[in-house]
């Protein structure tokens, strides 16, 4: 898979990665649809100051599908007619804002 890397001050490169694995205990696993770079990325891009380690991955605002969950999960309690419906009704009242 392919990820945005940050290894420095203005040096952003697209790089293949390893795709995860199954998700461990009480996480799932998304298929990313598309990610968002917010102005800390940017600045980060810019001035290196909160790079911890080298490379990261850059866009932490992202959209996706969730393709596997794994064990201990919410998600996992609910029967998925009820996680559907619960996130039909969170859609409309976002709609509704």
């Amino acid at each position: 898979m392919k990820a945005a890397r940050l290894h420095g001050p203005g040096d952003l490169r697209v790089e293949n990665i390893a795709a995860p694995g199954p998700p461990e205990p009480g996480w799932v696993k998304l298929n990313v649809d598309a990610a968002g770079i917010c102005g800390s990325d940017l600045h980060n891009f810019r001035t290196g100051q909160w790079i911890s380690r080298a490379p990261s991955t850059a866009g932490h605002e992202l959209t996706g599908t969730v393709v596997a969950v794994g064990d201990q999960h919410p998600a996992r309690e609910r029967p998925r007619q009820e996680q559907r419906r619960q996130a039909a009704d969170g859609a409309a009242a976002h709609d509704k804002h």
